[in-house]
């Protein structure tokens, strides 16, 4: 399988796993994109759930890139958790990833979408 199969692969699982959410989404739009010249894609888009938390999503694909941010937000703007792999806090053992909260910056391994969409039944208790 090349890459470009991967990623379209990828990307037909996240949109399936949106969609199974069904109504504890009230809206989302994800803006998808693929370079078939260098084999690299991209995920960038919002999903609003019932509660009026956002989840901001950009990532770049293959997965195996791991360069990602995933914002989570309630619904007065405030900071629930953000998974990011933006090289800033080297003194973490999970060196580039983490996961910022309201408590601070932790260690946090690498993760994808598909991982985070797992992840929102139990942090926004659904």
């Amino acid at each position: 399988m090349t890459d470009i199969d991967l990623i379209a692969s990828y990307l037909s699982a996240v949109t399936e796993k949106i969609e199974s959410f069904g109504p504890l989404i009230a809206n989302w739009k994800i803006q998808e994109e693929i370079d078939m010249t260098i084999g690299r894609g991209f995920i960038k888009g919002v999903i609003t759930f019932f509660d009026g938390s956002r989840l901001e999503i950009v990532e770049q694909l293959p997965i195996t890139r791991q360069k990602y941010r995933f914002h989570l937000m309630d619904a007065e703007q405030k900071l629930i958790a953000r998974w990011d792999s933006a090289p800033h806090h080297t003194h973490l053992s999970s060196f580039p990833h983490h996961k910022h909260t309201s408590s601070g910056v932790e260690d946090h391994p690498a993760v994808n979408l598909l991982e985070i969409l797992d992840e929102m039944i139990l942090l926004l208790h659904i």
